[in-house]
């Protein structure tokens, strides 16, 4: 288990007048085992909460008990040459890096530093899985990978005999990986999914007064109570839908 109990962060802001940012503002999270996705818009404070979880940041406030954690965003990019960076964390966890490669790692002699961003996250993620810890902790692994390499993550990464927590804002990633989505903003946690009411979702022509929505592809997509919604496709001759990850996120958002 993984038990954040009124956690408080913040960081100090170089400037002229340095100030104290807050960053995390009572956060309460207790995990279990499974896979779980923190959702928010960028500044949410979904890094900071990583951060914290993983000890390289210390709450001002509040309390944190649980297994071990590793954040995969922290395994250095040495200019190494590939096999030789993973054969070293082999030896480091006594595991053979070829058992979690996502990939062939066919890269000749080139070092680490010289691999684009994606394939330098898909060598990070193979480190981490070497480790098996407790908690994974992931802050937008699906970034820069191509459709083949992000179906062959989601498929490890529900194999793993560890819990993972991954930050994303990508709703269509969270729902497929996910048993919990968490819902941030602000440096808060603003429910989960299993908190939320039956919500369905339509898509009209313009805004509704009193309706939370988005635009998507020129509509205005509608989101809301079951109830409400199916009073709304009457009224409008339309056919509502069962509510995705990023309709909740809205939803949730224009609650908080």
């Amino acid at each position: 288990m993984l038990l954040l109990e009124d956690v408080w962060a913040r960081y100090l802001v170089p400037s002229l007048r340095p100030y104290w940012k807050i960053a995390l503002r009572g956060v309460n999270l207790e995990l279990g085992e499974g896979k779980f996705a923190i959702m928010g818009p960028n500044g949410a404070g979904k890094t900071t909460l990583f951060k914290v979880m993983s000890g390289i940041m210390k709450p001002f406030k509040g309390r944190i008990r649980g297994g071990r954690v590793f954040w995969v965003d922290t395994v250095p990019s040495r200019p190494r040459r590939v096999k030789t960076f993973l054969r070293m964390f082999s030896i480091l966890f006594g595991k053979d890096w070829r058992d979690y490669a996502l990939a062939d790692y066919n890269y000749g002699t080139r070092l680490l530093t010289e691999l684009s961003a994606g394939e330098r996250r898909m060598v990070k993620l193979t480190v981490g899985l070497m480790a098996e810890p407790d908690y994974l902790l992931l802050d937008e692994p699906e970034n820069h990978l191509d459709p083949e390499a992000r179906a062959r993550l989601l498929k490890m990464l529900h194999e793993l005999p560890s819990s993972v927590i991954v930050a994303t804002h990508n709703p269509d990633f969270a729902s497929r990986f996910a048993d919990r989505i968490y819902f941030m903003k602000n440096g808060k946690i603003l429910g989960m999914t299993e908190d939320l009411p039956e919500l369905l979702a339509l898509e009209l022509d313009e805004p509704r007064e009193g309706l939370l929505g988005y635009y998507v592809g020129g509509k205005y997509r509608v989101v809301g109570e079951k109830e409400e919604i199916l009073d709304l496709a009457e009224e409008t001759g339309t056919v509502p839908e069962r509510a995705t990850a990023e309709d909740a996120f809205v939803y949730v958002k224009g609650r908080a």
